[in-house]
């Protein structure tokens, strides 16, 4: 991942070649980063799939896949894994963009984007109140969930034998076994 050393905006990113790399604005700084291993295509693909089906058998909203960007501000906007966005706020969802916090933000990292996702990307979540932020690890093959508490800084979420609860999609129960069971090895990434 590089980081750019001048203000960059909205504005910027549209003006971006699209090349296949993912570019983001954080506070106004530009980060890019290169297409990312096959262990995170299978995830976020698979979660896609997993998470739609509970969405969708329950009419809470809608599940949006990369690339789909999150336009907080001029200065922030990003381009998370996996965004959900409950039925009720479905207003915010633009043409070319989603225009306001969504609900849930997933962001699967690697080696490379981790410090931003656990950093930046995580103070940024906080501050423009996204009510639940997942933080995926593939290598290690992780799951942290974030909460946005009433004082509006993020707790994370504990896991209760193995399991973990989404605040945001009800009646959804992750278990870590089979979240990452599929999960492709070194031998086909």
């Amino acid at each position: 991942m590089s980081v750019a050393t001048r203000r960059y905006t909205y504005q910027d990113l549209l003006d971006m070649p699209d090349d296949g790399k993912r570019y983001e604005v954080i506070d106004g700084e530009l980060y890019v980063t290169a297409a990312p291993a096959k262990p995170h295509f299978w995830l976020s693909s698979s979660w896609f799939l997993w998470l739609g089906e509970h969405v969708r058998a329950r009419d809470l909203g809608k599940i949006f896949h990369a690339p789909v960007e999150v336009h907080f501000d001029d200065d922030n906007t990003v381009e998370p894994d996996l965004i959900f966005v409950r039925k009720d706020r479905l207003h915010i969802v633009k043409h070319n963009y989603i225009d306001e916090a969504p609900d849930l933000l997933i962001e699967i990292h690697s080696p490379s984007t981790k410090h931003v996702d656990l950093g930046k990307k995580l103070r940024l979540y906080q501050a423009f109140e996204v009510q639940e932020y997942w933080a995926v690890d593939t290598d290690e093959q992780s799951l942290t969930i974030f909460v946005l508490s009433a004082a509006g800084s993020y707790e994370r979420v504990e896991p209760v034998n193995g399991h973990l609860s989404s605040t945001v999609l009800p009646e959804l129960v992750i278990d870590f076994a089979a979240i990452f069971s599929d999960l492709p090895g070194e031998e086909t990434a």
